[in-house]
């Protein structure tokens, strides 16, 4: 990683995302961002929809209240299909 300069963290515990973060990353105003912790360490990613059974984040469409990848999804039609015959 590397640095960005120092920011103050506000009262209210925000604190403003240099510019130059933002365009590394690729988020505008209103993006959904994730935070993590590692060993002390903050970062920020720009948030995907990520399967909810593999955690993948490529090809994922909506299922329910979750998200899906095409993978997964494939691989539950083979499973029911296969009880379907066995039964």
């Amino acid at each position: 990683m590397k640095p960005f300069g120092v920011r103050k963290i506000e009262l209210s515990g925000r604190f403003p995302i240099p510019k130059e973060v933002r365009e590394e990353i690729s988020i505008k105003s209103d993006d959904p961002v994730e935070f993590f912790t590692d060993d002390g360490c903050i970062g920020i990613m720009k948030y995907k929809e990520r399967c909810c059974i593999c955690e993948a984040n490529n090809d994922v469409k909506p299922f329910k209240n979750n998200f899906i990848c095409q993978n997964c999804k494939d691989e539950i039609i083979i499973m029911a299909n296969r009880k379907k015959e066995a039964c």
